[in-house]
């Protein structure tokens, strides 16, 4: 989009799981005028005006390249702009108004793609949720559900089962590691990561790269257990067919 300079508007929204972008009332207003017609229109006026002077164009090339050596300390623009794209944020994504207000007037811009950067709070408005945002990511944990006075006990679910085998294949074999992509608490390996640190490997949000590493593992003789939700090996497919079945390793 940057590079054929394409009419698009993306939406980061950054809910501080992964980016600490600058923040503040100087970067916001910053911001608001950057957004501002008004102000859009007035620097391609004196832009035009400027150019037309002896050594216009080389004043104005300095002065624009000052000004974002300055914007730069306020606004973290410089990444996106590599790319090609017209940065604008932080803004609060919760403040509706403010957000409707920075989309109405940057979906005028031509000629660019732009980048809107929002924070959010993952799980705003429940505070249970923002409390926790990692465990309330699989579910509503915090509600209780109706029981009956003579209802049994629930049984194990699946992923404590996994998690205790998972646990006993490690105890009794050293050569045996368990992988997983971003999921220990929803894949129950959390609890065994904290028995065996050092032979519980989290590679993030990279499916594939988690079954490609229990391949290169197991070419090793080590014993890679895999713990992927179905939902997200698709990431993997091409990894799980080329890297471990074609080659017949054994990675669980």
């Amino acid at each position: 989009a940057g590079h054929i300079n394409t009419n698009l508007i993306v939406v980061l929204n950054d809910n501080a799981m992964s980016i600490s972008p600058n923040v503040g009332a100087l970067s916001r207003n910053v911001n608001k005028l950057r957004i501002d017609p008004h102000y859009r229109a007035a620097k391609e006026e004196i832009g035009s005006l400027v150019e037309h002077l002896p050594l216009g164009r080389q004043a104005w090339n300095t002065a624009k390249k000052v000004k974002s050596g300055m914007r730069d300390l306020l606004v973290p623009a410089s990444f996106w702009e590599q790319f090609g794209f017209e940065y604008y944020g932080p803004i609060d994504g919760h403040n509706l108004e403010e957000l409707e207000s920075t989309l109405r007037k940057i979906r005028q811009f031509r000629g660019k793609p732009v980048l809107l950067h929002i924070l959010t709070d993952k799980g705003h408005g429940i505070p249970e949720a923002v409390a926790d945002p990692i465990k309330s990511h699989s579910g509503t944990f915090w509600l209780k559900k109706p029981t009956a006075p003579d209802a049994p006990k629930p049984g194990p679910t699946y992923s404590q089962v996994f998690a205790q085998a998972t646990s006993e294949i490690l105890a009794s074999d050293p050569a045996t590691v368990a992988i997983t992509a971003a999921m220990l608490e929803g894949t129950g390996l959390a609890p065994v990561q904290k028995e065996f640190p050092d032979r519980v490997i989290d590679v993030g949000i990279a499916e594939q790269h988690a079954v490609t590493l229990a391949a290169g593992l197991a070419t090793q003789g080590i014993r890679p257990i895999c713990a992927i939700y179905s939902t997200f090996l698709q990431r993997g497919f091409d990894s799980v067919v080329h890297d471990v079945v074609v080659q017949n390793l054994p990675v669980t």
